[in-house]
This record gives structure tokens, C-alpha cells and sequence, in this order.
């Protein structure tokens, strides 16, 4: 696989991500239930997998504090939106020199 498929994929998997956060901010954490709390721990082993283990920690303290029935996962939630938001852009960033690049490269060819 390609780095930039790789950053593709994971920009996809973060989007998906920002919807299911974006949710859980509207609706509100204490209508979190067993499917939400799953694909966050499903996404929280994805980012692990991609490496992004900073995003997995946030995904993990925030599952922490749902369970524990904590104030604080309120805030979590909001640090966690945070850096997803920074990793989101960041990808975005890449994948856009990556094609600049790409098509610098097929102009000189031509």
C-alpha cells in the first residue's frame, strides 16, 4: 500500500470519526450507549493501528470516562474533537502536496 492510499484511508477513518464525535456532542454524552461506545473503541484500535496512538489514548480516556460516569468526559470529548480536527488537517495538508507534486511532475513531463 502506498503512503498515500495509507493517507487516504486515514483520512477517511478520521471522518468518520468527526461524524461519530460531532454526534456525541449534540446528542450528549449520557445518550452514549453500547453501539457508540463500540465503534469508539473500534476506532480508538484503528488509530492505534495507523499509529496515530495519541488519538487512540484520547478515544481510550474518553471511553474511560463514559463508563466511569465521570463530569470530565465532557472535556474529554472536546480535547478529543480537538485533535482529531488537527490530524484531520494535517492529512488534508498531505494529501493535497501529494497530488501538487504529482501534477508538477506530470506537467514537466509534457
Amino acid at each position: 500500500m502506498s503512503a498515500e492510499t495509507a493517507q487516504a484511508d486515514a483520512l477517511q477513518l478520521v471522518e468518520r470519526l468527526n461524524a461519530l464525535l460531532d454526534a456525541l456532542a449534540v446528542r450528549g454524552l449520557r445518550a452514549a450507549g453500547s453501539e457508540e461506545r463500540a465503534r469508539l473503541a473500534s476506532h480508538r484500535d484503528a488509530l492505534h493501528d495507523i499509529g496515530a496512538a495519541h488519538l487512540g489514548d484520547a478515544l481510550a480516556q474518553l471511553l474511560l470516562d463514559l463508563d466511569a460516569g465521570r463530569r470530565e468526559a465532557a472535556r474529554t470529548l472536546l480535547q478529543a474533537r480537538a485533535s482529531v480536527r488537527v490530524f484531520e488537517r494535517l492529512l488534508s495538508l498531505r494529501l493535497v502536496c501529494a497530488e501538487l507534486r504529482r501534477s508538477r511532475a506530470d506537467a514537466e513531463q509534457t
